[in-house]
């Protein structure tokens, strides 16, 4: 017996090392074959790589990941202009360099296509729209969505966007006394939530005023679950029966999807009892401006596309327009003559003139453009993910179907040597911060008005030095209302309060949450103007 037991013993022990020894032989093989295929590919993988992991456990942390992917990219990319990173088993190409970048970009949107990932927790949450759409899907909602937030389209839509800015300060003088401090990113990321939701569903539903309603809670849960699902590496929504329910999102966006349906059932019904003519705000709202466009192009746009779309503007508008709005105003806290400077600049500007257009917006407050150009490009979306559908040329090599690819939109444009960043006025190298960057000389040049001495043509999307909003034909379709209410509101702001940071305010980061902004709540100290 004591036999057997001996020999068993030494069975399981020399299993247990073949086991030891086949796994070591897998690693060396592994690491072997690694270093021959890269030695095939003209660019560096970041070092620090680990079985199974990759280098995950070196960007696991995804609120830090930003910089530490250009941290990487000042150190691997090389005369490549990129490099290679695993993560978990996914290899990417992290893009660094304009040239790069548009060898990639050129193939937009057929050869190379959105990531899967951040497609499918759009999709997986009710927002399948033309965000997460490829193909002749993204083309013909590209053309509806586009219609519905046009000059023209945004024009209509100014007296609401205006409204609720001025709603915002209104709240702001009556929460603030003089010298109070309170957190304001809060009452932002609601007026935002706001102005979008009234714009998509011609309804008010009181974010400011109501901040614990159902559909306060619901919009920001689902923008919560859009970013759980986007980093998840496990599509675990996808199970049977249980998916939806094991991360509790399923219940706002069932809710949203409820909101959004009756908007549509009302806006169809007074569509019909006016035989087309709606003499009340449904026609000069989003759903009366896609319906316009859906009977024009004869489309057949489905009632849950639409519902998908609507769901889109808000997962895409809220969370990036209310973020960067926050850090313009965390900026202009720190730097009371940059503040000073703007006030004095849009003091004059009437918000409450019913004729005015994106135009006078636009052609009057040059200043306030480009310091929001240069917000956007220092604190927006800092890299983008997609996915060869086609092989392509790259690099001097080519880029196999399925391949994954990142592109680091901020640091392209950040990069001392960016040469697709205007310089401005005071010659500020593409690296530092500067508010006057996109001013160029008015043609007029009068000297009766700083304002007028100015203009601000806007930075290209067609090139890598400001692609915050996307490039080319795949920019986001809703670029002007956004731009449009963060300067409203900012006007607003600037023309009743001064503002600082609060006495002892906690230390803030820049980190990334879908674009980069404060780690914390903004406390401002407000005074009222006279």
């Amino acid at each position: 017996m004591t036999s057997s037991s001996n020999l068993q013993q030494l069975v399981d022990e020399v299993d247990a090392w073949v086991l030891i020894y086949t796994l070591a032989a897998l690693l060396v093989v592994y690491h072997v074959a690694t270093a021959v295929i890269i030695k095939k590919k003209p660019w560096k993988i970041v070092p620090g790589w680990l079985p199974v992991l990759g280098h995950f456990h070196l960007v696991c942390n995804t609120h830090l990941s930003t910089q530490v992917l250009e941290e990487w990219a000042e150190k691997h990319s090389g005369d490549a202009g990129c490099y290679e990173l695993d993560v978990a088993g996914n290899r990417f190409v992290v893009v660094c360099s304009s040239e790069r970048a548009m060898e990639i970009l050129k193939q937009r949107p057929y050869k190379v296509q959105r990531n899967p990932a951040s497609n499918e927790a759009s999709n997986s949450i009710g927002a399948a729209g033309v965000f997460s759409a490829e193909g002749s899907t993204w083309k013909e909602e590209k053309k509806l969505i586009a219609a519905a937030f046009n000059r023209n389209s945004v024009n209509d839509f100014l007296t609401s966007m205006k409204g609720n800015a001025k709603r915002l300060v209104q709240k702001w003088k009556l929460d603030f006394n003089d010298g109070k401090v309170q957190p304001i990113s809060l009452d932002i990321i609601h007026m935002t939530a706001n102005s979008i939701t009234m714009v998509l569903m011609d309804r008010d539903f009181h974010f400011l005023e109501d901040p614990d309603s159902e559909m306060a809670h619901s919009v920001f849960a689902a923008l919560r679950g859009f970013i759980v699902r986007t980093i998840s590496p496990v599509w675990y929504w996808r199970i049977p029966v249980i998916g939806q329910r094991l991360d509790g999102f399923w219940k706002n966006s069932r809710y949203l999807d409820h909101v959004a349906n009756c908007a549509i059932d009302d806006f169809e019904r007074s569509k019909k009892a006016e035989q087309d003519n709606v003499t009340g705000n449904g026609q000069t709202m989003f759903l009366g401006k896609l319906y316009r466009a859906m009977e024009q192009e004869k489309s057949n746009l489905s009632r849950q596309r639409v519902v998908g779309n609507m769901f889109t503007a808000i997962a895409a508008g809220v969370d990036t327009t209310s973020k960067t709005l926050i850090s313009a105003l965390y900026l202009l806290a720190q730097d009371k003559s940059l503040q000073q400077e703007l006030r004095e600049h849009v003091k004059d500007f009437d918000m409450d003139a019913k004729s005015s257009t994106l135009q006078d917006l636009h052609s009057q407050l040059p200043m306030l453009k480009s310091f929001m150009h240069e917000i956007h490009r220092h604190y927006g979306v800092p890299f983008l993910m997609f996915k060869v559908a086609e092989a392509i040329p790259f690099c001097g090599a080519t880029l196999e179907p399925g391949q994954d690819l990142m592109i680091l939109l901020r640091y392209l444009s950040v990069r001392p040597d960016a040469t697709d960043v205007p310089l401005g006025p005071d010659n500020a190298s593409p690296s530092e911060f500067s508010s006057r960057r996109y001013l160029v000389p008015s043609e007029e040049a009068p000297n009766n008005g700083s304002n007028q001495k100015w203009t601000c043509p806007g930075p290209s999307d067609k090139l890598t030095g400001f692609l915050p909003f996307g490039h080319g034909v795949r920019k986001c379709p809703g670029k002007l209302y956004s731009e449009a209410l963060s300067l409203y509101t900012l006007i607003r702001i600037l023309q009743n309060f001064e503002f600082e940071l609060a006495p002892n305010h906690p230390p803030v980061k820049i980190i990334f949450d879908l674009v980069m902004t404060p780690d914390i709540p903004i406390q401002l100290k407000l005074t009222k103007l006279q």
